[in-house]
């Protein structure tokens, strides 16, 4: 029955396999899709989406694994409104893209592997290190709380760690004012946003399941 598919839908699915490797698809995409349908971390998930960082994660995710600090949303609720859909109505979104790499570390450090390595310093993607201490029974980023340690494991492709507050890298405080301030007066809605691309990503992340299926079948 598959094999009668028509050559556009082979077409499509070959070259999504070329794309995405199924391995770190289905661990990721299961991820972000957790992500995307919890109401704690729907934010910073349609971030990712938006800003393209779905296949550089899927890539460490696949390599070395993948680390993801995810701020909550009312992290993100804590910077504006305003200053979250300024990031995201941005041009190239490159200081979105810029503070979510922040919050990526290339290898998988779940709470255990954190807690035996602290105090300890990882870089981020972006480049500059995250402080990693313990104080009591709570690992702390930077100074912020990790609020929900192991929140997701695809063991030992990746682990999302929720945090309670937006990880600002060096020096990206001033250069997102900066921006905002003299951006246009009119960004996109973060709701409009977050509704279009969370459909989006879970009718990519279906394809993908279908897509995987489909190379144990043939």
């Amino acid at each position: 029955m598959a094999r009668s598919l028509p050559l556009v839908c082979v077409a499509l699915t070959l070259s999504l396999l070329a794309a995405v490797p199924c391995s770190a698809q289905t661990n990721l995409t299961q991820t972000l899709l957790s992500l995307q349908t919890d109401s704690t971390y729907s934010t910073v998930a349609t971030a990712i989406v938006a800003a393209n960082l779905t296949e550089p994660i899927v890539s460490l995710s696949d390599s070395s694994g993948v680390t993801l600090l995810a701020p909550n949303n009312e992290a993100f609720n804590a910077l504006g409104n305003a200053t979250v859909s300024c990031l995201l109505a941005q041009p190239g979104l490159v200081l979105l893209s810029t503070v979510l790499r922040y919050h990526v570390i290339a290898g998988f450090y779940n709470s255990t592997a954190i807690v035996a390595a602290a105090p300890v310093s990882l870089p981020s993607v972006l480049g500059p290190d995250l402080n990693i201490t313990v104080s009591g029974s709570t690992v702390q980023v930077n100074t912020v709380p990790v609020v929900a340690p192991d929140v997701i494991q695809a063991i030992p492709s990746a682990v999302v760690h929720g945090i309670s507050s937006v990880l600002i890298p060096p020096g990206g405080l001033q250069a997102v004012q900066a921006y905002c301030a003299s951006a246009p007066t009119t960004p996109t809605p973060v709701g409009a946003s977050s509704g279009l691309l969370s459909g989006f990503n879970g009718l990519f992340a279906l394809a993908m399941f279908a897509v995987c299926a489909l190379q144990v079948l043939l």
